[in-house]
This record gives C-alpha cells, structure tokens and sequence, in this order.
C-alpha cells in the first residue's frame, strides 16, 4: 500500500534527507554551531588564512558555545552524543580546517587525554578551565623523525628521584606556541607516558612554523624539551604505552570524519550557487552536460561521506565502533573531499583560486587534513590488513601468509609470533648456505632432545611459554615440567622472545612488557644465544592450529 505522504523536496547537499532522521536536540546543536560560523567566522576567514593568523580569541567563544570537550562528560563538558559532536566538527569545518582543528586538538586530544588517562587531580585541576576555553591545550605526539611511526620516538623522560626528566623535539603540533599546556609523550624505561607540561615550565620552549600554504588560519608549532623536569603529578597515571596517545588520536580522526564533510559541502554549495549564476554562451554554466555531471559527482561524493559519517557516529553512541571503522571514514571522507574540492575549483574557473570563494582555502587546507592524524596511507593499510588479520607493519617484508597472524590466535600470542617472524627475517644470513633455512624440528613429543635445553631452563621463558598455554587453553596450575612439556608439543618452546635489544625497547617495552616479566629478565634473554625457530612446517603450526 503505498504511503499518501507528499515527497520531500531534493536539496543537492542533503539529497536523502538525512536531517529528517537527526533528533530535535541535535539538529537544535548543528544550527547554533551554524550560526556561530556564519557570524563569526566566514566574515573573516579569507584574511585570517591570507595572513597567516590563528583566532585563538575565539577560544573563549567556542567554550561558551559548549564545543570544547563536548562529547566528554562531566568536569564542566557538555556530555553531548558522538553524533552532536561529529555535526559540531562539520559545521566548524564548513567555516575552516583550522576552526575545527582549533576545536579538535583542544577536545579530543589534549582534553581527552586528561579525561581518560590522567588522575582524578589531574581532571579536576585542567578540564574544567580548558572547556572554558581559558586554557588552551597541544598534543606533543609527531617528531621530525616519528610521523606514522609513533613507537619509534626520540623524545625521552627519565626519572629523578620522584620527578621526571624530559628531553626531546616535537614537530608540526597545532596551537603549539599559543597553547598554556602541552601532553606530551616520551618515552620511558617503563614504556611510553604521558606528561602534563605547563606553558614557561623551565626548559620547555615553542616556535611556530612559518611559511605554510596549508592550515593558515591555525597555529602550527615545534615543541623543544630540554632537561624539562617535572614532578610526579604530571605524569598521566594510567597510559602505559603506546595505546594512550593511539586512542586520542582515535577520536581526533573521528572528528575529521565528520569534517571533511563539511569542506566538501562548502566547496560543493560554492560550485553549485556560481554554476547557477555564471553564464557562458549565454546560458548558465550548470546547463551544459559536462558541468553537470561534475556537479552530480560532487552531490554524490558529499552524501556518500554524510551518510558514512552518520552511521560511524551511532555506531560510536552504541558502543560498537572500532578504530578500524574510523580510519576507513577517515580514508573515504577525506578523499571525497579531496576530489570534491578539486572539481569545485574547476567550476569557478579562474574565480576558483581566489579567497573571494572558499574552495581554493578548503582545497589546500584538506592536503594537510588528509596527512595529520595518520597520512592517508596509514588508514589503508589498517583496512587494507583488518580483513585478512595480516597488518603489513608488524611482519617483516616477505611475510605475509596470513595463518601467522590469524585471527584465531589470542592478541598476544599473535604479537609474539610476529615480533619472531621478523626476527628471523633480521637475522637471515646475507648469502644463503647449507644452515640456512634451518632444518624443521622433529614431530613434536616429550622427547626435549630437539630443543636446546640450557636456555629455556630460564623463568622469564618458563612463564612466557605458561601464558601462552593459559591463553591456547592449557593447564593453569601447572608445574615447571608440565608447562616445558607442553610448551614442545604446541610450539611455545620456539618461541623464546627470540628478538635482538633494538626489537625489545620498540616492540615489548612498548607492548606493556610487564605481562612477559620483569625487563631485565626479558635482556637477559635477548643477550642469550637466539634458539633456531620453527619452520612453516615445524611446531609453530600446532600453536597457530590450536
């Protein structure tokens, strides 16, 4: 039976009303983030870019509309859902990249640091003041050398008796040189921490970087840290690895899903109202077929985005979203926005690289939106490796079959054979020989006459192999003798964290190493005599098997 409602009148930006599925409350949040744009920012974007200047005064602002830290609860956030705040993210960067990287890098950075890693002092002293938005907050993460690579950072911390010690360099950090606190990571003998550093803390200085075509309207700095000490109180108590500053960087890429929507609406609404009004031939530009079929594009790239935005943003109400779903909304959106914001000066013509419109200012901010927070070749190989279970930079080059890392492993035991595997690769003689590969272990049984039996007497191999047991389903309560018995039989015993000190400090120290024992019992065994592993063929296989 068919319905007797009247069809919903086609807008270009929104062609299947999406709106109508937003609830009052949100589209009541998106309109008075809409207006603070349309007032504040779009009269004077254009010479903001065109100088090269930040308005960090509107910081204040964006604390009493409620934008900082929106989606956080409590400590004076305004505790709005995922997908209030995602819409927040379009319409601020429907003004400018650098508004809503202003917003971004305050809230789902530096505040969500303090939110969910730092102390409950820690909250109470700093949250509260920067959703104000009088303090101003960086995220000291990227390095000159460490961009995609986050785990192989030089920036150190060191302890002091109670205080800590840093010492390092971080590049490209947006409201760097204007911020009045900084969360910087480093790296420590304990994995990589977090620090709250105040802006003028001895040794802690910033200078901003000039000369950019991208992100003008934003601040963007180089942090340096030298003998920068700090107490104990400034260290965030609960990230221990790499992970802390990875699930900020989370949901910053959340926020940019959402506001590269809003670029490409931007550019796609310019195009659109100048291919309306330009006549060429005497008629409009949008009458002639070509231009139309890049304007049907741009209609389809825009909702294509909007709608992927959307479905991300409830499945982050609900609970179920994983950073896998993220980097693919980053990848697509981004790159919708791209190409949207390419076509768009292609149809203002020569008009199109002037800041009387937006698209040229959206076009070149976007080059630096699809590089930060992860590059867009980072996002594709995270898609690219989720569906197979093989992530192309955990294995050394020429591994890939994907029962190595297959998804039936425990997480753990799937990072132990990987940091082997690349071991092995390390460690390859240069010219084959008749040692090289080496020879498969015989067929697994209690016989220990395969095995080297000096080193795997050692504790610290004892309970990795017993952990690796727990999690393969093995005995709990077991004696030595049984967890070395069964250790031959599912492959543990190859195994022997057989990987050099350069793959310790990047790979177990920053993998919360503690769960394979102390470190200096973990030294003690790289220092050892590596033990030969396993062939595809060999004992490795009962274990990925299991």
């Amino acid at each position: 039976m068919s319905s007797s409602n009247p069809p919903i009148e086609l807008r270009p930006e929104d062609f299947f009303n999406i709106d109508g599925n937003l609830s009052e409350e949100v589209l009541e949040i998106r309109e008075t983030v809409r207006k603070f744009v349309r007032d504040k920012v779009e009269p004077n974007v254009a010479e903001w870019f065109e100088e090269g200047r930040s308005p960090v005064g509107l910081m204040k602002e964006l604390g009493a509309l409620g934008v900082l830290g929106m989606h956080l609860e409590g400590y004076g956030c305004a505790g709005t859902s995922a997908t209030a705040y995602g819409l927040a993210c379009l319409e601020l960067e429907a003004g400018d990249s650098g508004i809503r990287s202003l917003v971004s890098v305050q809230g789902s950075l530096a505040m969500f640091a303090i939110h969910h890693w730092g102390s409950e002092e820690q909250k109470q002293e700093w949250l509260p003041r920067m959703a104000a938005g009088e303090v101003v907050g960086c995220f000291g993460l990227t390095e000159p050398d460490a961009g995609s690579d986050p785990g192989s950072m030089r920036t150190s911390a060191r302890r002091d008796g109670s205080d800590w010690v840093l010492n390092g360099q971080k590049m490209w950090i947006t409201n760097g040189s204007v911020a009045d606190v900084a969360i910087v990571w480093a790296r420590t003998d304990e994995g990589i921490r977090g620090f709250i550093v105040p802006k003028g803390t001895p040794g802690f200085t910033s200078q901003e970087i000039k000369k950019k075509l991208s992100l003008r309207a934003s601040v963007t700095s180089e942090l340096l840290l030298t003998d920068v000490r700090l107490p104990a109180s400034a260290q965030l108590p609960k990230a221990t690895s790499l992970r802390g500053p990875l699930s900020c960087l989370n949901e910053a890429r959340y926020g940019i899903v959402w506001g590269a929507v809003g670029a490409a609406r931007s550019c796609f609404e310019s195009a659109l109202h100048y291919a309306g009004e330009r006549q060429v031939f005497g008629k409009p530009v949008a009458s002639y077929q070509i231009q139309q079929q890049k304007l049907a594009q741009m209609s389809l790239a825009v909702n294509r985005s909007y709608l992927l935005a959307l479905h991300l943003g409830r499945m982050k109400d609900s609970g179920t979203l994983r950073p896998e779903h993220v980097s693919m909304g980053k990848l697509n959106n981004v790159n919708d926005a791209l190409e949207v914001a390419r076509t768009a000066r292609q149809v203002l013509g020569a008009n199109g690289i002037s800041l009387e419109y937006p698209v040229i200012r959206h076009m070149v901010n976007l080059e630096s939106v699809v590089t930060y927070e992860g590059t867009a070749d980072v996002p594709a190989l995270v898609v690219g490796g989720a569906r197979p279970g093989i992530q192309a930079w955990r294995l050394s080059a020429g591994w890939g079959p994907s029962r190595f890392v297959s998804r039936r492993v425990p997480r753990r035991t799937r990072w132990l054979l990987s940091v082997t595997l690349a071991y092995r690769q390390t460690r390859r003689p240069r010219h084959r020989s008749a040692t090289w590969p080496p020879k498969p272990f015989a067929t697994p049984s209690n016989d220990r006459s395969d095995v080297r039996g000096s080193r795997d007497q050692g504790p610290g191999v004892l309970e990795v192999r017993r952990q690796c047991l727990e999690e393969l389903g093995g005995e709990r309560s077991v004696d030595d003798s049984v967890v070395r018995r069964q250790g031959v039989s599912h492959g543990v015993a190859h195994l022997d964290l057989a990987i050099d000190h350069a793959g310790f400090e990047r790979g177990c120290a920053n993998r919360e190493n503690r769960a394979f024992g102390r470190i200096d019992d973990c030294r003690e065994l790289f220092d050892a005599e590596h033990t030969e592993i396993a062939d595809r063929e060999g004992p490795t296989r009962h274990l990925l098997e299991a």
